[in-house]
């Protein structure tokens, strides 16, 4: 889990309904110094609509690795 807990609390039924209607919160909404590009690569990852999402796990890695290189940037 990327914040600690689930995005959404209670039974099936309840996160269910939460997810169809409200769709998950952000990282960020949890763990407010997460980079924003987190909360991108999640969303995306999550969109409802398929045109939306990661086409292949490879698209859902190279956001990550630039996320990650983003870092190593910011300490030169």
């Amino acid at each position: 889990m990327l914040t600690g807990c689930p995005p959404v609390a209670g039974d099936y039924d309840t996160v269910r309904q939460a997810v169809l209607t409200e769709g998950l919160p952000a990282p960020s909404e949890r763990v407010p110094r997460l980079p924003d590009a987190v909360d991108s690569i999640v969303e995306k990852a999550t969109a409802r609509r398929k045109l939306g999402r990661y086409e292949t796990a490879a698209g859902v890695r190279r956001d990550c690795w630039r996320l990650l290189r983003s870092f190593s940037d910011e300490e030169s």
